[in-house]
């Protein structure tokens, strides 16, 4: 009997939308770009998701700053991504000097994780 009360907090705990817990990369938000570009022009930035590594075969998309992109592959200075669904949800390749910091989050819901 003490195993049914235990089993309910464990299912009422989880979060309903619970995903994977995996790495993301978090980009420089619009106050960091304005810094350099002024706030007119930031608030219309977009940074580039590659087709290639070395950025030689064109752009594949464009995301906003402060997105959470979703780290695919790590090589060296760059990384292969995936752009949330809301911003098309694209494959590409970035730089690691556009990652403001490195976090854990929950693949559904986006929220922190361990």
């Amino acid at each position: 009997m003490k195993l049914i009360p235990l089993l309910m907090i464990l299912v009422f705990a989880a979060p309903a939308n619970a995903g994977e817990c995996k790495e993301f990369a978090e980009l420089y938000g619009v106050d960091y770009y304005a810094k350099f570009f002024g706030q007119a022009y930031a608030s219309t930035y977009k940074i580039d998701l590659w087709n290639t590594r070395r950025k030689t075969e064109g752009v594949s998309a464009k995301v906003l700053p402060g997105t959470n992109l979703l780290i695919l592959e790590r090589h060296g200075k760059e990384l292969l991504v995936s752009a949330p669904k809301e911003q098309g949800g694209t494959v590409g390749w970035i730089s690691k000097e556009e990652i403001k910091r490195f976090i854990k989050r929950d693949t559904e819901t986006l929220l922190p994780c361990k």
